[in-house]
């Protein structure tokens, strides 16, 4: 019985220990998408790519018109001239379709370098709120299965973004 008792404190010893550990750990948890949508940095460039969308998409109708244009004129014309001016059309379709993609594939370019870049300052402001708190973990919002009010850094991150 001796032999038991004697195996069973260290145990319980180290069980309490490790739970007075684990209980001086400090939890925060950030809802990452909000911080995204408020953060002021995140709204001026969805405002320059916006502008950059117009653009595209004003030059775009520009060459659809063009391209519009031709199809009527190929549809006046003889068999013997519609022939040789459809080189021309298929030309201007397939100008109109290197537009879109190379237009589409740099507005895309363009937010993925944002959005990185909008990343990296909210997990540098994420850390200076953590360590300034010293909090042991912070979660994001979405990966809670349950979640107290009162561990919600969300607007402290905000408030470091912003200022």
């Amino acid at each position: 019985m001796k032999k038991i008792i004697l195996m069973i404190v260290p145990v319980l010893s180290l069980c309490l220990i490790t739970g007075l550990v684990y209980a001086q750990e400090k939890f925060g948890y950030v809802d990452l998408g909000q911080v995204f949508d408020d953060y002021q940095k995140t709204k001026e460039y969805d405002k320059i790519l916006e502008k950059k969308q117009k653009a595209y998409e004003k030059e775009r109708e520009k060459k659809l018109e063009e391209v519009k244009k031709l199809q009527e004129k190929l549809s006046l014309l003889s068999e013997e001239e519609r022939q040789t001016r459809n080189s021309e059309l298929q030309d201007k379709i397939t100008k109109l379709q290197e537009f879109d993609r190379s237009s589409t594939q740099d507005l895309r370019k363009q937010r993925n370098e944002k959005v990185q870049e909008i990343f990296k300052d909210i997990r540098k402001a994420i850390d200076e709120y953590a360590s300034k708190h010293n909090l042991t973990f912070v979660f994001d919002k979405r990966a809670l299965v349950y979640e107290n009010k009162n561990l919600d850094i969300t607007k402290h991150v905000l408030k470091i973004l912003n200022k």
